[in-house]
């Protein structure tokens, strides 16, 4: 019989990790769009239709270098995988994850200079990294022992251990 209390955490880590999801799926998906030449210049071709109050912020989007758009949509990804890793509860999605958002936080600082530092940005990725590492760490997701409630993962298939093959001394049937 599974643990009530188990299921609760993984049905919460699941609510969160999808909020994750969506966030990282889409910050991936518009930064790559972002650094597409064709993405670029149909916005600069189309400005007229924007609305004026939009053109100062279309305009800083337009000037920031692309390597910066491609940059940020690689650590999204990488991001999103983690989130993909951390659904099955293992340990270094959480890595994967941290890294990601840590390099999505120095990103602008690299390419557009410290003063397009989004502290709402930071201060969400330190939240969302501090409750995985609570939420991960109280399911046993970085130890090595199996979980109470194992999943079957096509990436780490069951095999039977060293110690399954070895003879029992207490068994005499095995000698």
């Amino acid at each position: 019989m599974e643990d009530p209390q188990y299921k609760s955490r993984i049905r919460a880590l699941h609510i969160v990790l999808i909020l994750s999801f969506v966030a990282n799926g889409l910050g991936a998906f518009s930064n790559l769009m972002m650094s597409l030449p064709a993405m670029r210049s149909t916005l600069r071709d189309n400005m007229q239709l924007i609305p004026e109050v939009l053109h100062e912020t279309y305009e800083m989007m337009l000037s920031i270098p692309a390597a910066y758009y491609i940059a940020s949509a690689i650590f999204s990804a990488v991001a999103f995988f983690g989130c993909l890793r951390m659904w099955r509860l293992k340990g270094f999605g959480f890595h994967y994850y941290t890294l990601a958002k840590l390099l999505l936080i120095a990103t602008p600082l690299v390419f557009i200079g410290r003063q397009y530092l989004n502290i709402g940005d930071v201060m969400m990725s330190l939240l969302f990294i501090t409750y995985y590492f609570i939420s991960l760490r109280s399911l046993n997701a970085f130890s090595n022992q199996t979980d109470p409630n194992p999943t079957q993962d096509d990436d780490n298939p069951t095999t039977p251990s060293t110690q399954d093959n070895q003879p029992s001394q207490d068994n005499p049937s095995n000698q």
